[in-house]
């Protein structure tokens, strides 16, 4: 059986809405903690990479059926 973990790590590639959502918690982060404040960029690929747990904590609430997508699909 295989299973995920909160820890795995995962990459997505943000949309414009996205982007938009993870600013609004890099901002919030800044305030809290100041220049200590971890910030998530992306690679050469566009892609960001986190564990799971964070990429829930950062855009489950932006997650529902009348919000745009925060994440593009792979083709």
């Amino acid at each position: 059986m295989t299973g995920v973990h909160l820890n795995d790590w995962v990459q997505v590639r943000l949309t414009p809405y996205g982007e938009k959502v993870l600013a609004g918690y890099h901002d919030q982060r800044r305030q809290r903690v100041g220049a200590m404040a971890h910030i998530y960029r992306p690679d050469a690929e566009g892609l960001y990479g986190m564990p799971l747990w964070d990429l829930m904590r950062i855009f489950g609430h932006a997650l529902g059926l009348t919000t745009p997508p925060p994440f593009r699909g792979t083709s």
